[in-house]
C-alpha cells in the first residue's frame, strides 16, 4: 500500500521476534536461532501488538479502529472496534492481570487525512488522545 509504514510494532517472545507489517498487512514470526519467516495472518494492517501468557497475538489496526486477537491456533477474532470505543489504536499491552491497555489517539489521524480519504470515515470522533483498558473476562 503506497504511503503507508511498513513495520509497525515488534515483540520478543522466548523463540522468536514478532511484528506487524502495514504495507503487506502481516503479521510475522522472525525466529531467532534462524529458519524461515512465518506469515501468522494476512490482511492485517496493523499498528501495535502484544503478546498474551497463552501466547496470544494482539494487533491493534490503526485507522481501523479495531483490536485483532490472533490465537496459537491462528484463529482470528475482532475484540474491540469503535462500537466498544475503540478510535484511532496505534499500542497495545497486555497487563499482568491479562486486561489489555491500549493507546488511542482519538481520531486525530482521521482529522489530518485530506477530505476526500476522510470520507472513508464518517464515523471518526473528534476526541482526545486516551488510554483505554479492556477486561476480556
Amino acid at each position: 500500500m503506497p504511503g503507508i509504514p511498513g513495520i509497525n510494532g515488534l515483540r520478543a517472545t522466548d523463540r522468536a521476534l514478532l511484528t506487524v507489517n502495514s504495507s503487506t498487512g502481516q503479521l510475522l514470526e522472525v525466529p531467532l536461532h534462524g529458519g524461515p519467516i512465518v506469515v501468522l495472518a494476512a490482511d492485517l494492517p496493523g499498528d501495535g501488538l502484544a503478546v498474551g501468557a497463552d501466547g496470544s497475538v494482539f494487533v491493534v489496526t490503526h485507522p481501523f479502529n479495531t483490536i485483532e486477537r490472533i490465537a496459537p491456533g491462528g484463529a482470528r477474532t475482532t475484540i474491540g472496534s469503535s462500537a466498544n470505543g475503540v478510535w484511532g489504536p496505534t499500542d497495545i499491552d497486555v497487563l499482568p492481570n491479562g486486561d489489555l491497555l491500549v493507546v488511542q489517539d482519538g481520531g486525530a489521524f482521521v482529522r489530518l487525512l485530506p477530505a476526500p480519504v476522510r470520507l472513508l470515515f464518517p464515523s471518526a470522533p473528534y476526541a482526545n488522545a486516551q488510554l483505554l483498558r479492556l477486561r476480556l473476562r
